[in-house]
């Protein structure tokens, strides 16, 4: 699902196809792919939160690995920003692109 072109040019074929004999398919279609995108978000959010709370109390012994000392002195984010940024953010641009898809039908 993130490869938003593929899914933007699969809706305008499906249009095409069906805008003279069904074009009721193509509202189930649209809605289709609207809750698959709204679910794999919530989903993204809901697995962020989760690994937020791991990293919290995952390693209580060694609270600092290298690796986060070495990103720590590089930029200004901790580990809960870089893993939002890593598992949400592409599927709300997938969302996005979603409903600007839906749009310009």
């Amino acid at each position: 699902l993130q490869l938003h072109r593929h899914a933007k040019d699969g809706l305008h074929q499906y249009r095409n196809i069906t805008q003279q004999q069904a074009p009721q398919s193509l509202e189930i279609v649209i809605k289709h792919l609207i809750e698959a995108a709204e679910n794999k978000t919530n989903q993204a959010a809901a697995s962020s939160k989760k690994y937020k709370a791991i990293l919290e109390i995952a390693d209580l012994d060694n609270e600092q690995t290298p690796e986060s000392i070495m990103l720590s002195t590089m930029t200004e984010e901790g580990d809960a920003e870089r893993t939002e940024r890593e598992i949400l953010v592409p599927w709300l641009k997938f969302s996005w692109e979603t409903y600007r898809s839906v749009l310009d039908i």
